[in-house]
């Protein structure tokens, strides 16, 4: 079953929380219109492999983004760099193809957790996560980063 559409035209809508709901297919991109959105939660359905939507890029006011087993694929969208006030970033248990870790990421100033574990990343964790001076929570686990060292900013964030 897919998201229904009409969920896009509740504008004042704040949390939207679809997690574990069975929903399949692609995200329906009149979800954009939720302008007010602080939290969207599509955790643990089945997106059969599609990427995630670029318009989530678009929703300024999002605090917490839970993708995670999703069923996501494909490249990270470099628009989820304009989420400024995001606190929380979940996408664990999705397939990013092997790619990077976008560096986009550490320009999330206002990252308070990132969670990123069984999401088939690889090569160097970008060092730009060193800009992320509020996060508390960071999670890489069960990637592919074989061969790589821990990088050292991680020991500066120790206090």
């Amino acid at each position: 079953m897919m998201i229904p559409k009409f969920i896009g035209s509740l504008s004042q809508l704040k949390e939207l929380n679809l997690a574990d709901a069975n929903f399949s297919g692609p995200v329906p991109p009149q979800l954009r219109n939720l302008s007010n959105l602080h939290t969207l939660d599509l955790s643990s359905n089945d997106f059969e492999g599609k990427m995630i939507p670029k318009f989530i890029g678009s929703l300024s006011q999002l605090k917490e983004l839970n993708l995670a087993y999703a069923k996501f694929s494909g490249p990270v969208p470099p628009q989820l760099g304009n989420l400024s006030n995001l606190h929380t970033l979940d996408l664990p248990s999705n397939d990013f193809e092997g790619m990077m870790i976008p560096k986009f990421i550490g320009f999330l100033s206002q990252l308070k957790e990132l969670k990123l574990a069984e999401a088939n990343f690889s090569g160097p964790v970008p060092p730009q996560l060193e800009n992320l001076s509020n996060l508390h929570t960071l999670d890489l686990s069960s990637n592919d980063f074989e061969g790589m060292m821990i990088p050292k900013f991680i020991g500066l964030w120790v206090n």
